[in-house]
């Protein structure tokens, strides 16, 4: 077994190591999880987001970092199934460990699949980490569903943009606030702006930017994230508008459209199972504060 590899980017290589091993977790574990390896909404793409553990040429671990705000990331690490219980997680643990106290990164986010039997027992024991909130990732129904249409006396008051350089200003405002973001805003808009598999929209309300969402387009799959109205602007019905607005923009040339939502985000979970979402898989999110340690 070799030292652990840091990596900010991934070589095509690697990225295939790291896909095929993941599904042969995945297939192992009797899971349906996904591993992203996407680094475009890292706040500092300086840091290295990879941690790499090979016996010659095979990997046989893998830690992934997402770090889409300032001093916290998030962790999900795989280890193939015949290499458990000899300590790899430990090796890239303490490796991410160091590079994420380097760089002033205090909290550990790690993300455990609620239907992995494995991944539960080990952060049960894992007693630096305490349980902090869950997320459900819902699926929209498209075959119960339709997307809906922007009707009654709102719909002449409502309009919808794609972000671009010229509104930049209105998303910053409402991003930072519907979404409380702080520098994290600048992150999203530089990932929305250039990007062709990366959409921002905006929702003005009788001319006033109220509400913000994105989108990423993979080859089967529209991934909703980031989507808000303003504190102010709720309770109109906007969000709904806003989903609706979505769902019609992206309905039909992928196979699926999906959401995340946080647990504990009643509105917005009832919101979306208005819209025709379902659940169809919960994550387990685990914090360690990293701060005190000497």
């Amino acid at each position: 077994m070799g030292g652990v590899i840091c990596k900010t980017t991934l070589p095509e290589h690697i990225r295939r190591d790291i896909l095929d091993l993941h599904e042969v977790c995945n297939e192992y574990d009797k899971t349906k999880g996904q591993v992203y390896l996407s680094t475009e909404l890292n706040y500092d793409k300086t840091i290295p987001a990879f941690y790499l553990l090979y016996e010659e040429e095979k990997l046989i671990a893998f830690l992934i970092l997402f770090m889409p705000e300032k001093g916290e990331a998030e962790v999900t690490a795989y280890t193939h199934p015949q290499y458990r219980r000899r300590g790899c997680f430990h090796m890239l643990y303490e490796k991410a460990k160091d590079v994420c106290k380097e760089k002033s990164i205090q909290k550990l986010i790690y993300v455990v699949d609620a239907d992995c039997a494995v991944g539960r027992e080990a952060v049960k024991h894992w007693y630096r980490a305490a349980y902090a909130f869950s997320e459900y990732k819902m699926k929209w129904n498209a075959e119960k569903h339709t997307p809906g249409e922007i009707q009654g006396s709102i719909a002449s008051e409502v309009r919808f943009c794609p972000v671009t350089a010229k509104n930049s200003e209105d998303y910053r405002t409402v991003a930072a606030d519907a979404l409380e973001m702080d520098d994290e805003v600048e992150v999203f808009l530089e990932a929305v702006l250039p990007a062709s598999n990366r959409r921002g929209y905006l929702e003005y309300w009788r001319d006033i930017p109220a509400g913000v969402c994105h989108v990423n387009l993979d080859d089967d799959e529209v991934c909703i994230y980031g989507l808000g109205v303003l504190k102010e602007y709720r309770g109109k019905g906007l969000g709904k508008l806003l989903v609706r607005y979505i769902l019609n923009e992206m309905a039909g040339g992928r196979e699926e459209i999906v959401i995340e939502v946080d647990s504990e985000n009643q509105r917005a979970y009832h919101l979306y199972l208005s819209c025709g979402f379902e659940v169809e898989h919960k994550t387990d999110y685990y914090e360690e504060d990293i701060s005190a340690e000497s």
